[in-house]
């Protein structure tokens, strides 16, 4: 789990560092050998999810974390400033992972498969619920 304070560039380098062919990896993408991947991020509100939104275009992902909504171009809001010790939370990052055993079986079997990706989902789902409902 990753808490993210940056800026929207600082977002930007962090997913093209570090993330970037990961993602590539377990997509499409890295068969095709194009370098853009999609990222989706889910929203959360008091515990409850409020939207999912994909992250494709150039810059979807810096306008996204400074806070533009990328349907209408508006800034949903201010970013409150942290004060000199501490910068404001923009979006945290959770990785659910499983043994690579199940991972094994899962590439062989669909049925699995599908059973794995809805438990991680889940899984998922639970961390963010909880987060979005102490984390502010």
């Amino acid at each position: 789990m990753h808490f993210y304070r940056g800026s929207g560039a600082g977002a930007a380098r962090y997913f093209d560092e570090g993330h970037q062919g990961a993602e590539a990896y377990y997509t499409e993408a890295s068969k095709s050998g194009d370098s853009q991947v999609a990222v989706e991020f889910d929203t959360w509100v008091g515990g409850e999810r409020s939207g999912s939104t994909v992250l494709a275009g150039a810059g979807d992902l810096v306008r996204w974390v400074e806070g533009v909504d990328l349907v209408s171009g508006e800034v949903k809001g201010m970013i409150r400033s942290g004060g000199v010790d501490r910068a404001p939370l923009r979006f945290v990052e959770v990785v659910v992972n499983n043994p690579k055993s199940l991972s094994i079986v899962a590439s062989q079997n669909p049925v699995v498969a599908a059973a794995v990706d809805r438990v991680l989902s889940r899984q998922a789902d639970e961390i963010s619920q909880y987060l979005s409902a102490v984390a502010v």
